[in-house]
């Protein structure tokens, strides 16, 4: 019993890396209720594992009385374990969905050269990042088994995740870069137009001037 409690101590400090790493993310996640209801279920097996412990009189549903104590102990640890895990997989696959969207949304609304001039490695590193990030998770999320997730998958999908929010933070910290570049690549394309026409017009007033001079002979 006390190794499924240590990997639910170890779930619980998974969980809080995650979110201290995507802190920023908060304001919407605030409004995602299902992690905090898991937890608040797992910590209510917990103080009943204690109450059995110091032969508190509580209500014991579905059991009669304590007649084994350790049993319902048992019972009520692998139930805070499993809790844990739905946890930390709501808010793990929350997180993995929301930054992803964040990040395509966030570049999407650039033409392909804007980006290409400012932000190159977006396209040839960036991108192919996520997707391989993405392709990962999904495998974890296969495999996944609330009853019985090895703590080192919950490892690696935070880290996953924290991959993920490192994009995005560059993403993000881009942007100015990219919309400098599409002013002036705007500003360079203007340009060209009005000499490309300019220069039509020219040509087009000097044929005009050399026939007026040729009919003038």
């Amino acid at each position: 019993m006390e190794e499924k409690r240590k990997e639910t101590a170890e779930l619980y400090f998974q969980y809080k890396r995650l979110v201290i790493a995507c802190e920023e993310l908060s304001v919407d996640f605030n409004a995602f209720v299902q992690p905090v209801m898991e937890l608040s279920r797992a910590f209510d097996h917990l103080m009943r594992i204690e109450a059995v412990d110091k032969r508190l009189e509580i209500d014991y549903p579905n059991h009669d009385g304590l007649d084994d104590p350790a049993a319902y102990a048992y019972g009520q640890e692998k139930a805070a374990h499993s809790h844990m895990l739905r946890a930390f997989f709501d808010a793990a696959d929350w997180f993995s969905i929301e930054i992803r969207e964040r990040i395509i949304t966030s570049m999407q609304v650039y033409p392909y050269e804007f980006v290409k001039a400012a932000f190159p490695e977006y396209y040839s590193e960036v991108r192919t990042d996520v997707e391989a990030i993405n392709r990962e998770i999904a495998g974890l999320r296969e495999k996944k088994d609330v009853g019985n997730m090895p703590l080192k998958e919950a490892e690696r999908y935070v880290d996953l995740i924290t991959r993920l929010n490192n994009h995005l933070a560059d993403v993000n910290n881009r942007i100015p870069a990219i919309e400098e570049a599409g002013d002036r690549i705007k500003k360079d394309n203007s340009l060209a137009r009005v000499k490309k026409y300019g220069m039509a017009a020219i040509i087009a007033i000097i044929s005009g001037v050399i026939g007026w001079l040729i009919k003038g002979w």
